[in-house]
């Protein structure tokens, strides 16, 4: 049974966090003990005036209940201070502890699946916001509610028997609230984060919508989702509004029961007036955590999904074993027979590719479109998962490196460069504190030192958000010099010349070149002939699979005389040499 239930509960970040909290919790329910116990200040006062004071006409014992009683409420307001202080306090170090394994964990999710966001950062603020606000007090307060149906039942049975009623009338709404309104804001939250999502990918790429004149189209598909996201929200409000009234409605009616009572017991002498002004003080404080409780639901449920999601998260993609630091790397790379599946899908994009690339040596990827030339790149990486097969890095399982020595050894130029916003040089830096030589020495590797000083501002020049202060071809040479950022022993370059005019790629047939003599490793994926000038090897990749791999006189010989055959048979004339290699068979 243990082990079933530790499989059924497995230890993440946010379970050990939350057991880690629990001390605050403990602090936060001795504190609401207490504060439950002084709100039987108000009532004992009213007790004692109408009881004590008001029939013996004693001013002094009136003076000294009065100070006691406002001595007491001093105690209470500075309680009710470092509770809600305790539970602030506590959200935030849930915070702080979370955001940084959430941050990684969304991230390993979106390599894995492809999709992911900022939406685990947000559930991580929805749950501090009800741990650290005021809607998780009923919760601590909820406990004490029969002691104070206790204390009226002492006062008189009657009156007992009527709070005991209502405390059971208000839990069966609370429970008719859960039931009512619990399904309609799941769905409604998902609707929603669907239909939020959906725009801001129309405000991502507002520039294709507004040129091509597609905003009505994709504005009714989002008003759709916006509009069921809504009517599911709307009918748990609607519920949990009714809900709320009728709560209202019982407690103030018990309150009124509990002064015509208690009056009619004074009546016949059964209990004082007093005790029938404390019974209905007593009576609402008993009742208040059951009614808070429902108004505090709809926090209560998003928090729950929050936490059921983050739990998943945080189980599918937790943190990585520590790995053993390895010694530093020499650039030899080996792919053996590895499989790639397409995240989320059964699909192989790679199917037993293999191939050695020795330190110094440069290899060129072609073939034609969705011959999975950028997933080979992001595959050695370690960007997407290996399914079957391994990649080796100096004898060693990418899976094995540490990650921020994995980094440091690898360079990678995307297909899409994606600049961070800030300054040129903290982008050719890797967003990483370091020394002005060994940017300039980048940016002078990949032949942009130049380039940059002609910038407003040279390399404090900022970027903007996703690079949009730059042009495409001043991304993808920034890009470049980020890659080549301290010399990396493996280079990766995903079409790294598609933006460039005749001047970078001078300047990448040179980085190239410094790459190969300085004993790093360079992988690209070329698409012009001028780019296989530089390299070594050529791998030619067709549907997932290896078509050629051998050096690159070699197979340019072999895709000329392809070419000449097919050309022969069509009747076309030969030509010599492939004019787009990268759309070579």
């Amino acid at each position: 049974m243990a082990s079933r239930d530790a499989q059924d509960k497995p230890d993440t970040a946010l379970s050990r966090a939350l057991r880690d909290a629990r001390a605050a919790f403990v602090v936060v329910g001795v504190f609401s003990f207490f504060l439950n116990l002084l709100y039987l200040v108000s009532p004992l006062y009213m007790l004692q005036v109408y009881d004590r004071v008001l029939a013996s006409g004693s001013r002094e014992t009136l003076f000294y209940l009065t100070v006691m009683a406002v001595g007491a409420l001093v105690v209470f307001g500075a309680l009710e201070g470092l509770r809600t202080a305790t539970l602030a306090r506590a959200g935030a170090w849930l915070n702080r502890r979370l955001a940084s394994p959430i941050l990684h964990a969304s991230l390993r999710s979106n390599l894995a699946r492809g999709a992911g966001g900022a939406e685990p950062l947000r559930d991580l603020q929805q749950v501090q916001g009800f741990v650290g606000g005021p809607s998780v007090n009923p919760f601590f307060d909820a406990p004490w509610s029969p002691i104070f149906i206790i204390l009226i039942w002492m006062l008189h049975p009657w009156l007992g028997v009527l709070a005991l009623a209502t405390g059971v009338v208000l839990f069966a709404i609370a429970l008719a609230n859960e039931f009512l309104t619990r399904k309609p804001l799941e769905e409604g939250a998902g609707a929603s984060a669907a239909a939020m999502g959906e725009a801001q990918r129309i405000v991502a790429h507002s520039e294709t919508v507004r040129a091509m004149g597609m905003l009505p189209a994709l504005e009714q598909r989002w008003s759709g989702r916006n509009a069921a996201a809504q009517a599911r929200q709307l009918t748990a409000t609607e519920a949990s509004g009714w809900l709320t009234g009728l709560s209202r409605f019982v407690r103030l009616s018990a309150q009124i029961g509990v002064l015509g009572i208690g009056a009619l017991m004074v009546l016949r002498g059964e209990m004082s007036a007093g005790a029938m002004i404390a019974g209905s003080i007593l009576l609402g404080r008993a009742v208040a955590p059951v009614e808070q409780s429902i108004n505090a639901w709809r926090g209560f449920v998003g928090a729950r999904m929050s936490h059921g999601r983050l739990r998943t998260l945080l189980t599918d993609h937790g943190a990585e074993p520590e790995r053993t630091a390895l010694p530093a790397p020499r650039g030899k790379l080996s792919v053996e027979h590895v499989y790639v599946r397409a995240p989320g899908s059964d699909r192989f994009i790679l199917r037993d590719v293999s191939f050695k690339l020795a330190p110094g040596e440069a290899m060129a990827i072609v073939g034609p479109s969705a011959a999975g030339k950028s997933t080979l790149c992001r595959t050695l990486c370690s960007v997407m998962p290996v399914f079957r097969g391994t990649v080796r890095l100096d004898g060693a399982d990418l899976n094995h490196w540490p990650e921020r020595q994995l980094g440091a050894a690898i360079g990678y130029l995307p297909q899409t460069v994606e600049l961070f916003d800030g300054t040129v040089r903290e982008n050719i830096a890797r967003m990483q504190e370091t020394s002005a030589e060994a940017v300039t020495e980048a940016a002078s590797m990949a032949g942009v030192h130049d380039m940059v000083l002609q910038m407003p501002e040279g390399y404090e020049t900022p970027v903007g958000p996703n690079g949009i202060n730059l042009s495409g071809g001043q991304r993808q040479r920034i890009g470049l010099a980020r890659a080549v950022f301290g010399t990396p022993k493996l280079v990766i370059l995903d079409e790294p010349n598609a933006n460039l005019d005749q001047a970078g790629e001078a300047a990448l047939s040179q980085t190239i070149a410094a790459l190969k003599a300085a004993g790093s490793g360079v992988v690209m994926v070329a698409h012009r002939q001028s780019a296989l000038a530089a390299v070594d090897k050529i791998l030619v990749l067709n549907n997932g699979a290896v078509d050629m791999f051998d050096s690159a006189e070699t197979v340019l010989r072999i895709m000329a005389e392809r070419r000449r055959f097919t050309a022969k048979s069509k009747g076309a004339p030969p030509t010599q040499t492939p004019a787009n290699p990268g759309q070579s068979s």
